[in-house]
């Protein structure tokens, strides 16, 4: 479970992937989700050296709006990102798939 804290105009990580599948609570504000299907890294190991592989990624762009008491839904491995409209709290619950442990 995260919370983030994140000013107008700003985001808090550029274009990204999450092992996990992701579950956000817009509490306040609103944020711009970009987010998309990963077809260039979804089977590479996690965690990636970086995210460049983003520049190579041709599927569908989507986009969602949130304000307070909206959810959204981000599948293990889609890429994304958000941008702030106004000042924001979001709480962001990851799920890791069933029977995964963490490499040694």
């Amino acid at each position: 479970v995260q919370v983030f804290a994140t000013p107008a105009g700003t985001h808090g990580f550029g274009w990204h992937y999450d092992l996990e599948d992701v579950f956000i609570a817009q509490t306040a504000g609103v944020k711009d989700y970009y987010f998309r299907a990963n077809t260039v890294e979804a089977d590479a190991p996690f965690p990636p050296k970086d995210f460049s592989g983003y520049h190579g990624e041709t599927s569908p762009l989507m986009t969602a709006t949130l304000v307070a008491g909206d959810f959204l839904y981000i599948p293990s491995r889609w890429w994304h990102m958000a941008i702030c409209k106004e000042d924001a709290l979001s709480i962001s619950v990851g799920l890791l798939p069933p029977g995964f442990t963490f490499p040694n």
